[in-house]
């Protein structure tokens, strides 16, 4: 019987890796050759159809040959695989943090970590994994960003669409400063004097305004204290309070008032017996004068004070002084 040979170097089962053209497979399909010891031969091909086995196709082409004498050779195969894969790999991000979460104030690194978290790849041939690239964190100001980058390969080459996820926070641990408006320091007491007005205390109490290191346009909020009094004394405390958006609380500050409230004139009385016009007679001693004229006393609701005496000139008419 003839001798069939395969031509060519591709062997009896190439393998022809990802998505070769038709004239590749046809290629490596080949030609075999065939000889007889008698006669001139050829090797007869006979090739199937294409097989489909998932991502993979087969195909193989049989050659035969018979002799002028009826002897047939033995039949000689080559079959040719390949895999067809042009679609890419897809990437899903995993959790329900979505792509862009945003974390708010402060957070741990692990949560930064579990917000970044992690992606699926899915590919319609090959068992493919979504490869992680994560960024250095960004600053622009108090706000920080960090963004997580998944790439994915299938085994024929078709790379996925990059899929990103964008984590961003705020980072604040510095309390707000509240500062009087009036220059005023924290727990100082301000004295206006007495009987003033409503519109002068609440003047003397004064505003105050907020700096903070994030947060640009904060509002101290104000408590009022009631009115105490103590005496004629009269005190009222402003109280202010403030909150950065990340829960950083100022110290609290507080300014004082005080205040006398009199509206009561004092009053004098003459000291001694001799009332208020008394007649000393002849000829009176300068120091018998000195003591008629005498002294008097105060007394005020509010204050302790001093008669305070002006001694006019002797006036004299006739013998009379």
């Amino acid at each position: 019987a003839p001798t069939i040979a395969l031509n060519g170097t591709q062997g009896a089962n190439p393998n022809l890796g990802c998505n070769p053209t038709a004239a590749q497979i046809e290629d490596a399909l080949g030609t075999a050759s065939a000889t007889d010891d008698c006669d001139n031969v050829t090797a007869n091909p006979t090739t199937s159809n294409i097989s489909s086995n998932g991502c993979f196709r087969t195909q193989t082409r049989t050659f035969n040959a018979v002799d002028l004498c009826s002897n047939n050779a033995e039949a000689v195969v080559r079959t040719v695989t390949w895999k067809v894969d042009i679609t890419a790999p897809v990437i899903t991000l995993n959790g329900p943090q979505g792509a862009n979460p945003d974390l708010g104030c402060n957070p741990t690194p692990q949560q930064i970590e579990d917000a970044l978290g992690s992606a699926s790849a899915s590919d319609d041939c090959d068992n493919v994994t979504a490869n992680p690239t994560t960024s250095s964190i960004s600053n622009n100001g108090c706000f920080r960003t960090q963004t997580r980058t998944w790439n994915a390969s299938d085994l024929c080459g078709n790379n996925a669409t990059a899929v990103v996820r964008t984590v961003t926070w705020k980072e604040d641990l510095v309390n707000p400063v509240i500062s009087h408006t009036g220059g005023v320091l924290n727990g100082d007491t301000t004295d206006l004097g007495c009987n003033p007005t409503w519109p002068a205390i609440n003047a003397g109490l004064g505003t105050v305004s907020v700096s903070d290191n994030c947060d640009a346009s904060l509002t101290a909020n104000v408590q009022n204290g009631s009115t105490v009094s103590a005496g004629c004394f009269r005190y009222r405390t402003r109280t202010w309070n403030a909150t950065d958006d990340c829960g950083n609380n100022a110290t609290t500050f507080r300014h004082t008032v005080r205040w006398t409230s009199d509206t009561i004139a004092p009053v004098i009385t003459l000291s001694g017996t001799q009332g208020a016009n008394p007649n000393l007679g002849c000829n009176p001693s300068a120091q018998q004068i000195e003591d008629a004229l005498g002294t008097a006393t105060v007394s005020d609701g509010c204050g302790n004070i001093g008669a305070t005496p002006t001694t006019s000139t002797v006036s004299t008419n006739g013998c009379f002084s």
